[in-house]
């Protein structure tokens, strides 16, 4: 795939409080590749949009999940959501990496 001239990492990062208390943490790192082509544009939305699903979840499921937990006189805070990527080769036509979600 000519074109290709690097992978960069975009970060999502947000915390939830509730009446004063950090309840979920969520830092979700995802791929963008650099470069003039249409399979990377598709690639870069595909990422894009799995990050932000993943946000969603922090939203609409972690959160009053967590919430819940506080009122319930939980003490195990805050609820995180990591999702990471490890680059492990790069060259003008590859590049390989794995993600890592906790």
């Amino acid at each position: 795939m000519d074109g290709l001239t690097c992978i960069k990492q975009f970060e999502i990062r947000e915390d939830y409080y509730y009446a004063g208390v950090k309840v979920v943490s969520c830092h979700i790192f995802y791929p963008q590749f650099i470069g003039h082509h249409p399979a990377l544009d598709a690639l870069n939305n595909k990422y894009y949009l799995q990050a932000i699903k993943k946000k969603d979840n922090c939203t609409n499921v972690l959160y009053p999940d967590a919430v819940q937990a506080l009122l319930q006189g939980s003490k195990a805070f805050p609820y995180e959501m990591i999702v990471t990527i490890t680059l492990t080769l790069q060259t003008n036509e590859i590049a390989s990496f794995y993600q890592q979600e906790y």
